[in-house]
């Protein structure tokens, strides 16, 4: 997973070191959505929470990935130049629930 000149910049003025490019992601990875295809049971540990039963998501293909602290950081390929937020979730799989225009915004939000 390659970022660009602008975007390496951007993390280093924006997260200093504090951060790592993931090569290979390993589970799935899934946003938010009002209609999305996949309910949250479908993408995470089962709940009975009528809150979260309710929430739909979509699958997206990873095509940059960099984790900060707990948070990820993904550039889909259904979606190029849209960033999501997201966390690694108990059963191994990626939730995101924010989105922002540009690598830039989408640290602003973390």
């Amino acid at each position: 997973m390659n970022l660009s000149k602008k975007e390496l910049e951007i993390l280093k003025k924006t997260l200093g070191e504090n951060y790592i490019i993931i090569d290979k992601v390993i589970g799935k990875c899934f946003a938010l959505s009002i209609y999305g295809k996949y309910t949250y049971n479908d993408c995470f540990i089962k709940t009975t929470n009528e809150h979260f039963i309710s929430q739909k998501y979509d699958l997206l293909t990873p095509n940059k990935m960099i984790n900060f602290n707990d948070f990820y950081l993904l550039e889909s390929k259904e979606n190029p130049g849209v960033w999501y937020r997201g966390f690694l979730t108990q059963n191994g799989n990626y939730e995101f629930d924010c989105c922002a225009d540009s690598l830039e915004e989408i640290i602003w939000s973390l």
